[in-house]
C-alpha cells in the first residue's frame, strides 16, 4: 500500500491509497483520519491500517481508479513559501540596487492577502510587511 494525495473526484484535494494500479480515495466524511496525510500519518498505525482495510474492501468492490487516470499532487500544500533574493551580484546591478553582504530573505504565509510579503533579516529578525507593488512588482 502506498498513500497519495490526488484530486478527487470533485476536483479537491484528498488522501487516497493506490495498491496495484488502482487508487482509492479515502472519504474523510466517514471517517476524520482520512481527511489528508499529515492527519492520517499523525494517527500512527491503527489509522494506517484502517486505511488499508478501506482500500481493499474498496478495491474488491470495484470502486477504484485506474492510477493513469488520477491526477497526483504534490503530498502537503504548504502554508509557508521563502524566497531568497539578491543572492547574485550581477542580479542586484543589472536592477540597479545596492548589493548587500547578505542575501535578503522574504516569506509568503498562507491566508495572507496575495499582495503582502514579509521581508526578513538574515537573523529571521521580521523587519516589515509590504506589499508586491511596493518592492517594484
Amino acid at each position: 500500500m502506498q498513500l497519495a494525495r490526488i484530486a478527487g473526484k470533485d476536483g479537491k484535494p484528498v488522501a487516497a491509497v493506490w495498491i496495484e494500479g488502482k487508487v482509492i480515495e479515502l472519504p474523510a466524511a466517514r471517517e476524520s483520519t482520512f481527511a489528508d496525510l499529515a492527519t492520517l500519518l499523525a494517527e500512527g498505525e491503527s489509522g494506517l491500517a484502517r486505511a488499508q482495510q478501506y482500500a481493499e474492501r474498496a478495491l474488491t468492490a470495484g470502486d477504484a481508479r485506474d492510477a493513469v487516470n488520477v491526477e497526483f499532487l504534490a503530498p502537503t500544500t504548504p502554508s509557508v513559501f521563502l524566497g531568497l533574493g539578491y543572492n547574485y551580484k550581477a542580479l542586484a546591478t543589472n536592477e540597479g540596487l545596492r548589493f548587500n553582504k547578505h542575501p535578503e530573505l522574504f516569506a509568503r504565509c498562507q491566508g495572507a492577502p496575495l499582495d503582502t510579503i514579509i521581508l526578513c533579516e538574515c537573523q529571521g529578525r521580521l523587519i516589515r510587511s509590504t506589499s508586491k507593488q511596493n518592492l517594484g512588482s
